[in-house]
């Protein structure tokens, strides 16, 4: 996937609203894990400044989730004009495994 792809699936509407709903989920997952968790604390701090204020993390979590190699294969090549159909090529399982991925670094861990 070219990076034109990737920025146009990242600024989907609708790969955005679905990408937030992913962060909710791993927010509160992450509050439920044991507290020998490595990073932990950063963990939940971040946990909570998503749950917080979603809008602000949104925008990082989509950029990054796009750039995901699996992300990447189902969506294919996006344009403006086909971004809503590409983005629901991509299942729910690849955006929260990306979530995942992605969760420490963004947390600082």
């Amino acid at each position: 996937m070219a990076l034109i792809d990737q920025f146009n699936l990242a600024v989907n509407t609708l790969f955005k609203n679905r990408v937030q709903e992913a962060m909710a989920a791993a927010a509160a997952s992450i509050y439920a894990e044991v507290q020998t968790t490595a990073g932990h604390g950063k963990r939940t701090q971040l946990a909570t400044s998503v749950l917080g204020n979603p809008t602000i993390y949104v925008a990082a979590f989509a950029g990054y989730v796009a750039t995901d190699a699996t992300v990447a294969a189902a969506a294919g090549t996006v344009t403006t004009a086909t971004a809503d159909v590409q983005q629901a090529l991509v299942t729910d399982a690849a955006i929260n495994n990306a979530i995942a991925a992605i969760w420490n670094a963004i947390a600082g861990v």
